[in-house]
């Protein structure tokens, strides 16, 4: 395939394309003028024909390509986190700080939240139980670098049972996880 520097390989089919029709369509017009007259019109000077050879394309091929399977997020509300109902965080915090609300399952002793960022600030942000439900644990983190990921692995044990989600955090919004 030929290759023009700025264009795109379908902007070159399409001028050949383009160039194409308009050389079919002058050489039809060449070969319906009678000889020694031009197309111009009656009493005009005779030029010498120009006829353009018809350009041989290669037909396009159909290719068939297979479906991808559907792309599933993982447990969690990695690809929901927008569209999760969300609150803003109180006015006296940081305006990049994230706030998550961890509702457990019944019976967990304890739930953990690790970042998942291989370049972190902090590994594992400090929470606490709430006094008024037991199943709902708070956590805060620090202000949060805007640019990077902020999917974070929540840790819940009950027992010697851990479950394990993934969250994303939004800086100066408060995010609820429901086991």
């Amino acid at each position: 395939m030929w290759s023009v520097p700025g264009l795109g390989q379908r902007a070159v089919l399409c001028i050949l394309a383009a160039c194409c029709v308009l050389s079919l369509g002058r050489s039809s017009a060449a070969a319906g003028a009678r000889s020694g007259s031009c197309p111009c019109g009656p009493g005009a000077s005779a030029a010498p024909a120009v006829v353009a050879a018809p350009v041989q394309m290669a037909s396009p091929v159909a290719v068939w390509l297979a479906p991808l399977p559907p792309v599933t997020p993982p447990p969690g509300t990695l690809g929901v986190t927008y569209a999760r109902q969300s609150w803003p965080i109180p006015a006296d915090r940081h305006p990049r700080v994230a706030m998550l609300d961890v509702r457990a399952p019944a019976g967990a002793t304890n739930v953990r939240v690790f970042t998942t960022y291989e370049y972190r600030e902090e590994d594992e942000i400090d929470g606490f139980r709430d006094p008024h439900d037991p199943c709902v644990w708070h956590f805060e983190t620090r202000p949060l670098i805007p640019g990077i990921p902020h999917v974070y692995r929540v840790e819940a044990q009950a027992g010697t049972c851990v479950d394990a989600r993934l969250v994303r955090l939004i800086r100066g919004r408060r995010v609820t996880l429901e086991y």
